[in-house]
């Protein structure tokens, strides 16, 4: 018997369809998976890290972070801090490099961290926000710093972390 394509329909035809379709099906299986093995990349090594003591600003207007991160040499990278310091209620944020309208304003060209390939310290000042910041008292914080880096405009890894500093 055939069907309406003029295909074979019997028990015959349809045991070669089966086993036809047992082969290719793990065939596609096993190109489709080399092909997404040989899209990823091997791990980078990139991380950021946060020192465990931010620094008070004056007037508790915020805090000095600090830390280390290791990218790629060659990439770009913009690092991100929030600081939350929970028995206040005090929330400060921050990133290096300063953005465009500061960078502006103070003078300076605004630069990313170009990464050298090893571990490279950097800085920020967090301010507090909010319409009315309760300010940054010693004590304990949750600081969370985030590593965006790019090459050439095309964004190439992220890493964050948190950490308990201390804040003095």
């Amino acid at each position: 018997m055939r069907d309406v394509a003029g295909v074979e329909t019997g028990s015959a035809g349809r045991g070669c369809r089966l086993r036809a379709l047992f082969v290719v099906v793990p065939a596609l299986f096993v190109v489709m998976s080399a092909g997404a093995l040989g899209a990823r990349s091997r791990p980078s090594g990139n991380f950021v890290r946060v020192a465990s003591v931010a620094h008070l600003l004056v007037g508790g207007a915020g805090v000095a972070v600090s830390g280390s991160v290791r990218c790629v040499k060659g990439d770009h990278v913009r690092v991100s801090v929030w600081v939350l310091e929970r028995s206040r209620g005090a929330l400060a944020k921050g990133s290096t490099p300063i953005g465009a309208s500061a960078a502006a304003s103070a003078g300076v060209k605004p630069s990313p961290i170009v990464c050298l390939g090893v571990r490279q310290r950097w800085s920020i000042t967090a301010g507090s926000t909010g319409k009315r910041p309760p300010g940054f008292a010693p004590g304990t914080a949750q600081v969370c710093a985030t590593m965006i880096a790019s090459r050439k405009y095309v964004y190439t890894d992220l890493e964050q972390t948190c950490v308990k500093a201390a804040v003095r």
